[in-house]
């Protein structure tokens, strides 16, 4: 049975529109040793879909042996970790399969969409005019306009205000640990997109979809080619 009463759509965007885990990776890779971490690498799966800020202070901390690091500090290797991860994805961001036909759909539906996104601004554009995505969406919502970022569900509550759409009758698209818990907390319907996590991994949402395909097909639209 399809859910009830779905009258908007948000998405997020790692891991939902954009393929982006092994450039996310390359560009920590190169962030951890200008910052002169120890860490070699990060477990991706753990830390995806986690706010970016959140994660460098866990890491400069680690890394100043327990040292509280300052907010300008964290600011500036943001911005760098911006920076990079922009010139990567202007380059080589591609869209999750399925996403740019389901999207189409969605629009021929005439539901409302929005893309509500941990990333910050800049990364969200750069991604979205590569993969020819950005008139898909009649809002974005990014980590710059949220006090508190996933697993906090402020980011989907702020999407579906813009959208003047009550968080009841939306569907949120997620496919991180994170960004579900924001999803199921918003009160919206969560679907867990499985690009990430195992079926027996996701805790909360009300679907499981391998694909977009299923997606559709769920919300009986015409998603027989996905």
């Amino acid at each position: 049975m399809p859910p009830p009463n779905i009258r908007a759509i948000l998405f997020d965007m790692d891991g939902v529109v954009v393929d982006s885990m092994h450039f996310h990776l390359d560009t920590w890779k190169v962030l951890l040793a200008e910052m002169g971490a120890k860490r070699a690498s990060l477990d991706v799966q753990r830390h995806f879909g986690l706010a970016t800020k959140i994660l460098l202070r866990e890491i400069l901390a680690e890394r100043d042996h327990g040292r509280e690091p300052s907010r300008e500090e964290i600011e500036r290797w943001f911005h760098r970790k911006v920076v990079l991860t922009c010139q990567v994805a202007s380059r080589i961001a591609e869209p999750i399969p399925g996403f740019i036909e389901f999207a189409r759909l969605v629009r021929a539906r005439k539901l409302p969409t929005a893309l509500a996104s941990a990333a910050s601004r800049p990364f969200i554009d750069a991604v979205l005019e590569k993969i020819g995505a950005r008139d898909f969406f009649d809002v974005i919502v990014s980590v710059d306009d949220v006090a508190q970022p996933k697993p906090n569900p402020e980011i989907f509550l702020q999407a579906a205000h813009r959208l003047n759409i009550p968080i009841r009758d939306c569907l949120v698209i997620e496919d991180s640990h994170p960004g579900i818990e924001a999803g199921v907390a918003s009160g919206a319907t969560c679907c867990a997109l499985l690009t990430m996590l195992r079926p027996e991994e996701v805790r909360g949402a009300q679907f499981k979809a391998r694909n977009f395909g299923e997606i559709a097909r769920w919300l009986q639209l015409d998603g027989k080619h996905l």
